[in-house]
């Protein structure tokens, strides 16, 4: 049999947000920084952000402001854009990616920070005390990465016979958490650490594979945690959010480009497959 090589993509910042308004002249009304690791572009938790806001009856540059900063990223600036957020006197700082969460919590502030962070163990980076009593000043919606990463390998080991051989790219910003994961279940697979992503919006572009948390329903809560901090709501009186369903996308667009067949086992199991 062949010897297949394929290629796991994990790790990177993907989430994203629209062009940057404006928060000068908020009198009273409250202001929401947001730090993000990434750029400017449109991501899914930004829609899901304001769309949750408007539900709850806010409106935006009316009754709500919006600050933005982004890294694109690059974790160098974050400091420095946190630094600024704090000088606005937002009510609440929202930090999208583990080095954004990082430097919103180096920045020593009290201001309550909201954390989105899928790619990182947030009780060993120090962002919460643990799961149960998260603690400090951070609420978290936090998907626990590394438990995806045997059913990743379990997927594509399944789906090409063969597969000997995986290439993984880490983006080594985001903590060790996923690449050690990684090695551990790929020696019980028997594999030596084209293509698993996680989030299942990319299902239109080549993957081969997607599995991950549905990210709309998981950050569901997002805006009703920022609601809840501006009524008061302490962030060690959230619980910690963790997604609790997951989509797997098989596209056979690509699998016929690389030769592939994909078993019948795994299209079965397929929330969605791409002709």
């Amino acid at each position: 049999m062949e010897r297949r090589r394929l290629l796991v993509v994990t790790g990177a910042s993907v989430l994203v947000v629209p062009r940057a308004l404006s928060a000068q002249g908020t009198g009273k009304v409250p202001v929401v920084g947001i730090l993000n690791t990434a750029s400017a572009a449109a991501g899914t938790w930004n829609p899901v952000l304001r769309s949750g806001l408007r539900q709850l009856g806010y409106v935006e540059d009316r009754t709500i402001f919006l600050a933005f900063r982004h890294a694109n990223g690059r974790p160098e600036p974050l400091p420095r854009l946190a630094a600024e957020l704090i000088q606005l006197n937002v009510d609440v700082l929202l930090a999208v990616g583990p080095a954004a969460v990082r430097a919103a919590k180096d920045a020593g502030s009290s201001i309550p920070i909201i954390a989105i962070d899928l790619e990182s163990d947030p009780v060993r980076r120090g962002f919460i005390r643990s799961f149960a009593r998260p603690g400090g000043n951070i609420a978290e919606l936090f998907l626990d990465l590394p438990s995806l990463t045997s059913k990743w390998l379990e997927l594509l080991k399944e789906t090409v016979p063969g597969l000997a051989r995986v290439l993984v790219l880490w983006d080594p910003t985001t903590g060790p958490y996923q690449a050690d994961a990684l090695r551990v279940v790929a020696g019980e697979l028997g594999l030596e650490l084209q293509v698993v992503e996680m989030f299942t919006q990319f299902r239109r572009g080549r993957g081969l594979l997607a599995y991950g948390p549905d990210q709309a329903r998981f950050l569901r809560p997002l805006a009703t945690y920022v609601d809840k901090i501006l009524r008061s709501t302490k962030p060690v009186d959230l619980p910690v959010e963790l997604p609790d369903q997951f989509k797997l996308v098989v596209n056979l667009s690509t699998a016929k480009a690389l030769g592939l067949t994909i078993p019948q086992s795994v299209l079965l199991r397929a929330d969605q497959v791409i002709e």
